[in-house]
């Protein structure tokens, strides 16, 4: 019978002291903030497995998003981790493991990074993925990245302004873009910017975790290159 849930506020617990719980216990289950699917942090023998953080809502898109696996490959991936692990899997197709440590532990630290003093938690222990990503990281090395990752966040929102804005390629784009060197992240970014699409489901597209995509458009914000436009209203 699966054990109960253990609940509350980062407000009751904060987020050191939860991590910490979790690995002293070298516990195995899903942790969950917020409302159900915002952001989920899976844990095997106390360490992070897995991080997917709102709004990206589902593991194939940061890999297929990211374009390290194609759509119609994911189900042999799948099928291979289930046998071994998701590292091994993606290894075998040509992504270097480091690679891929680095994606998951990325989105474990965007779920972290969203998270606030009041934000509810659950822990459901025992709860385990469907594979093995292979991938096994300290709540202390998360917990070290954790400062900077929401500091990237904060200084980001403050241009982006919202997850439901829709990033605007500008009418005028300034003269100097040809002295400007931009990474392959951020073209990833721009490329998914079509005018419809808000800062939450370019994530999706992308498949890069939320904070470095928030990063890259308002870089692209400060160069004068993007605009930001509120949602469209419904009519």
């Amino acid at each position: 019978m699966r054990r109960s849930a253990l609940e509350g506020t980062l407000g009751d617990l904060d987020l050191g002291s939860l991590l910490g719980f979790l690995r002293s216990g070298s516990v195995t289950g899903r942790l969950a903030f917020g409302a159900p699917g915002t952001g989920v942090v899976l844990f095997v023998d106390g360490c992070a497995s897995l991080g997917i953080a709102d709004p990206v809502a589902r593991i194939d898109s940061l890999f297929v998003g990211s374009g390290l696996v194609e759509e119609h490959h994911w189900d042999d991936v799948v099928a291979k981790a289930r046998r071994s692990s998701l590292a091994e899997a993606l290894t075998e197709r040509g992504v270097p493991e480091e690679r891929v440590r680095e994606i998951i532990r990325a989105h474990a630290l965007a779920a972290l990074a969203l998270t606030e003093p009041a934000t509810p938690f659950s822990f459901e222990p025992g709860v385990r993925p469907d594979f093995d990503t292979g991938v096994r990281m300290e709540p202390s090395d998360l917990l070290g990245g954790l400062d900077e990752t929401r500091a990237r966040l904060v200084a980001a929102m403050r241009r982006v302004g919202s997850w439901d804005h829709r990033p605007l390629l500008r009418r005028h784009l300034p003269r100097n873009l040809d002295r400007v060197t931009i990474s392959a992240s951020d073209w990833a970014v721009i490329t998914a910017v079509d005018g419809c699409r808000s800062a939450r489901e370019i994530c999706a597209a992308t498949g890069s975790d939320p904070v470095s995509v928030v990063s890259s458009l308002a870089r692209m914000i400060e160069l004068k290159m993007l605009e930001m436009s509120p949602p469209k209203v419904s009519e």
